[in-house]
């Protein structure tokens, strides 16, 4: 695994940590990468194939549609691991999920000050299951499946 911090960044074929600074791009390759961003001052993140994870290790902010989701500058993105040392909320959409992720698929996971909103999307919930020794509550709405991590507060519909 091999760090980079340099802008832009493309990634390799091989599974990377990428940390991104302030107005960095990143293109990640075909390995299972973790991309872990410490502000929300990035240009574009593109996981690339393999199963990405967006580590956010700073707390303190939100993530939204409309300051980051909408603009198109978070793709080919499976996981968000809300793990900064203070409170991070998330409020976004179905088609949100759709576009972030490279197989309609997101899980999130966090601690109990973290947030997750998705309100009117028509989201059902289903059978709860374990992830790496979480256990995450499971929806699913319009092609996509939403799995997050129990200890986060929730606000799904």
């Amino acid at each position: 695994v091999s760090d980079i911090r340099f802008a832009p960044v493309l990634g390799t074929d091989e599974a990377e940590t990428i940390t991104v600074d302030d107005l960095d791009t990143v293109q990640a390759g075909a390995g299972d990468d973790v991309i872990e961003i410490t502000g929300l001052d990035f240009d574009a993140i593109d996981g690339g194939s393999g199963s990405d994870t967006l580590r956010l290790t700073e707390g303190g902010y939100d993530l939204d549609r409309g300051a980051l989701l909408n603009e198109a500058r978070i793709n080919s993105i499976e996981q968000i691991a809300l793990d900064g040392p203070g409170d991070i909320n998330i409020d976004f959409s179905l088609a949100d999920v759709l576009d972030i992720s490279g197989d309609d698929t997101l899980l999130i996971s966090g601690d109990a000050g973290d947030t997750v909103t998705s309100l009117g999307q028509d989201w059902l919930q289903g059978n709860d299951q374990t992830v790496e020794g979480e256990i995450y509550h499971t929806y699913t709405a319009g092609g996509a499946t939403l799995l997050v991590d129990t200890d986060i507060i929730q606000d799904i519909s």
